[in-house]
């Protein structure tokens, strides 16, 4: 997706076409998320903790922390076996992170089983819903947004939602033939894409 990154949090990286979290050490520090791992070799059971803000300070912000971590290794002659184990987010995606733009909005999808209906709510119209019942603002976390939605699925009258957030590639046929009308589609598009909220499992 072209330009993607003016939609991303800090230490999240679209290089690849695909919204995924910077392996650089400044990603990681941006996130404020430490690298933990663990030696799983037998009678090792060694473990490390990389602090990325640190290695930042000393001007290593800009080499990949899987190089990085490989010099955490034990140097035992059996070898090591140290696994990368991510530790959760910090720094999770925020309302205010998302620029009110029209293609971008958050998604509602409901958890009851077995049903699968979802809406699309502009961003600046959950930041108003928010305030207006003293729950919060753009600092509630797009996560956090399902626990506060009342309304009740249509399809199934239940009360259980998940929020996420999406954007739809402005350059997509979808875009320029549907414009803002895609978002009352009930069917995946080509161009759509999940904003990321949590990290993927890693290994080093």
């Amino acid at each position: 997706m072209a330009a993607m990154s003016r939609y991303l949090p800090p230490g999240w990286s679209d290089a690849t076409g695909v919204a995924e979290p910077g392996q650089l050490v400044r990603d990681f520090a941006m996130r404020r998320q430490d690298i933990k791992g663990r030696c799983d070799a037998t009678g090792c059971r060694r473990w490390v903790t990389i602090d990325p803000r640190a290695l930042e300070s000393e001007g290593l912000g800009s080499v990949t922390m899987t190089r990085l971590a490989k010099l955490w290794r034990c140097n035992r002659l059996e070898g090591c076996q140290l696994a990368r184990r991510g530790a959760p987010l910090q720094v999770a995606l925020r309302l205010e992170q998302i620029p009110r733009r029209p293609n971008t909005r958050v998604r509602l999808t409901c958890q009851e089983k077995p049903c699968t209906d979802f809406r699309f709510v502009p961003v600046s119209d959950e930041v108003r819903s928010l305030r207006v019942r003293g729950l919060g603002d753009e600092r509630m976390t797009v996560v956090g947004v399902a626990k506060h939605a009342k309304e009740r699925c249509p399809a199934c009258n239940g009360l259980a939602w998940a929020s996420s957030a999406y954007v739809i590639d402005e350059h997509s046929m979808d875009w320029k033939v549907k414009g803002e009308a895609v978002w009352e589609m009930k069917a995946w598009l080509p161009g759509l894409r999940p904003l990321p909220d949590e990290l993927p499992p890693e290994s080093a």
